[in-house]
């Protein structure tokens, strides 16, 4: 018997007097017969990865029909393993358990996870949820029989964002380009009006922003979660339109304080509908694929206008998310912080956010 349930095929060995073997039927049943009266005998069960109880029985002096029974205690065992990204332990990363078994954990300020109490035989599959490009994606373990590991580790992966600054027709050169967000530097555009910034994080979230007498369109470009190389190009007026236009003067404390409350009380609720969309992703990253009983809550979003220039702004809005999943073992709570930036520009002297 395997904790209750019968086992056929297992092989028992006769040995003393006389010697056999057989194998339990469908039922977990076997029997010795025809063997000689006042001898001594013994059972013994064997099976891959089972440890019986008791592992052999014994009769001396065989005087009547005996019986024999072996049962293999239900075993439990435990997968676990550590995630990394490179040489640096990930805190806060949510693992998740499927097959014979469902649950999920997060790694602690080392790395390491532990799923415990894994019936033995079960089938389980091991996943780190979805935010990062974890290798392996998921670790699979078919009739656990052992305790196991299993580690996930993010590539150390880098990408860039480059562009060209032009006026209607011409390239910009010397053009001074601000990156801003998980990486802050600058450079300037060359004779071709490029530039390039390298070895950018991925994951990370980034702003581009031309700094130059002239207009640009757009404003800026922002990136989240960067996940590939990217491009953003900036347009400027002609310049024969630049040369007539006379150079802006710089925006006053209070005009910039006024300005920007009001693009915030004109277009908050546009900017939180936007934020909104990203509810169900934001759900599958931190809850990972099953996420069936899985809530996300939006709570209240900060705005902070920032003037490149007076006619052009980066507005950006901190929040958080309020991911809850109803598991086996109670309800879980995560909170996700994030940062999203909106551009505006003053387009025939009206004001346009994207």
């Amino acid at each position: 018997m395997v904790s209750g349930q019968p086992r056929a095929g297992i092989k028992i060995t006769l040995n003393g007097e006389k010697t056999a073997s057989t194998e339990t039927d469908a039922n977990g049943r076997y029997f010795f017969a025809g063997l000689p009266a006042g001898s001594s005998y013994s059972i013994t069960p064997a099976g891959a990865g089972m440890n019986f109880t008791p592992t052999s029985r014994s009769f001396k002096n065989l005087g009547q029909d005996e019986s024999a029974d072996f049962v293999v205690p239900l075993e439990s065992y435990k997968i676990s393993g550590r995630v990394m990204s490179a040489s640096q332990p990930l805190r806060g990363i949510n693992m998740v358990l499927g097959g014979s078994k469902s649950a999920s954990t997060t790694s602690d300020a080392n790395g390491n996870y532990a799923f415990s109490d894994l019936p033995g035989g079960g089938s389980y599959t091991i996943t780190p949820a979805p935010q990062l490009n974890f290798r392996p994606a998921s670790r699979s373990f078919n009739n656990l029989r052992r305790n196991e590991s299993a580690d996930f580790v993010v590539p150390s992966e880098s990408y860039k964002i480059s562009g060209r600054v032009m006026s209607a027709s011409q390239p910009l050169s010397g053009v001074k380009v601000i990156l801003e967000g998980s990486m802050l530097t600058s450079t300037t555009t060359d004779a071709d009006g490029s530039y390039t910034f390298t070895k950018l994080r991925a994951g990370g979230t980034y702003t581009i922003t031309p700094r130059a007498k002239a207009s640009f369109s757009p404003p800026s470009r922002s990136f989240n979660n960067l996940r590939r190389d990217e491009s953003a190009d900036f347009v400027g007026p002609a310049k024969r339109e630049e040369k007539e236009t006379p150079t802006t003067t710089e925006c006053s404390d209070s005009e910039k304080q006024r300005v920007g409350a009001s693009l915030i009380a004109k277009f908050a609720a546009q900017w939180r509908r936007t934020i909104e969309r990203d509810r169900a992703r934001i759900i599958a990253a931190t809850v990972g694929v099953d996420n069936r009983n899985a809530e996300a809550r939006l709570g209240e979003i900060e705005f902070r206008p920032a003037f490149t220039r007076c006619s052009s702004a980066v507005i950006t809005a901190s929040y958080a998310w309020e991911v809850k999943v109803d598991l086996a073992q109670g309800v879980k709570a995560v909170t996700v912080p994030k940062v999203k930036r909106f551009a505006c520009g003053k387009v025939l002297g009206a004001w346009v956010c994207n």
